[in-house]
């Protein structure tokens, strides 16, 4: 499964996340491992805190940068396709209300 426009996306519960520094620490219990993001995926990770579309997510980050649409989307969809392979989201494809 990957990753689409249309996706609900949301933490896995076993992924504890912590603000160090100006960025976030991802811990993933089942695996034991750890995971940085930058400030911008730190964002990120904020907004998807009780799940979102990534639609959703890409409007919301299109109102705090200036930077076009179909970057913000691009960029996104590669953030999440890279938790989604590390085990650290989950994704469903049906319509959910933000």
């Amino acid at each position: 499964m990957r990753v689409k426009i249309e996706s609900f996306v949301s933490p896995c519960a076993d992924v504890l996340s912590q603000a160090v520094r100006g960025e976030m620490v991802l811990l993933d219990l089942g695996a034991e491992q750890y995971y940085a993001l930058n400030a911008v995926g730190s964002q990120i990770w904020d907004l998807l805190d009780q799940g979102s579309t990534v639609r959703s997510l890409c409007s919301r980050l299109g109102e705090r940068y200036p930077v076009e649409p179909e970057r913000i989307e691009r960029d996104v969809l590669e953030l999440l396709n890279d938790l989604l392979a590390a085990g650290l989201i989950r994704v469903t494809e049906r319509n959910h209300d933000d």
